[in-house]
């Protein structure tokens, strides 16, 4: 009887990071497991690509090829680039289940510390509260205090804030309204200052 608790394995989509316009529209599911850092592959079929899809690479421990160690779970995040058998894939999207688990162990995965991400903001921001609050009030047509995520992103690199794909998302979520694509601004904004 195995009395190990079960494997915490993280899942996302990928593609491959290439110039072959055949490979680019491939698609993958890349599981990380985190407790051996191991990686296991499957590419999704595409009807008429010429690719089987299925298994693509069973589990194994993967060394970046940077550091000569295996990927550490800190390098493990939306919009990560990592090489596998000489193929470099960029990590699109999460399952919920990995979001999750990368959220309640923010110590780990650092791109998912919402109050590092808090704090950095609070510096880059300080004293411009006032002038990012009317910018989401004139995007806020209806007066609802929410703002569409593009919105967001466009508001915040108007003020010279460019945040990974991983940071933005969990910026997001926090100040998410219900599973929308809006952003509950008044209270983002009340916790930067």
């Amino acid at each position: 009887m195995d009395l190990r608790p079960p494997a915490t394995v993280l899942q996302f989509t990928a593609s491959l990071v290439t110039r072959d316009k055949n490979d680019k529209q491939r698609e993958f599911v890349i599981a990380y497991y985190v407790e051996d850092r191991a990686f296991a592959i499957s590419e999704r079929l595409i009807p008429n690509s010429g690719f089987r899809g299925g298994k693509f690479m069973q589990k194994t421990v993967v060394n970046n090829p940077k550091s000569g160690k295996p990927y550490d779970p800190s390098e493990i995040f939306i919009g990560a680039v990592i090489e596998i058998a000489g193929r470099q894939f960029c990590l699109q999207e999460a399952s919920e289940d990995a979001l999750k688990v990368m959220e309640a162990r923010s110590d780990v995965f650092t791109k998912c510390d919402l109050a590092l991400i808090m704090n950095q903001l609070r510096e880059k921001l300080h004293g411009k509260c006032p002038q990012l609050l009317v910018q989401f009030q004139q995007r806020d047509t209806r007066k609802t205090q929410r703002v569409s995520l593009l919105d967001t992103e466009d508001i915040l690199a108007k003020n010279g804030i460019v945040l990974g794909d991983q940071e933005f998302l969990t910026l997001f979520r926090r100040f998410q309204y219900i599973d929308s694509d809006k952003f509950k601004y008044q209270e983002f904004i009340e916790n930067l200052v």
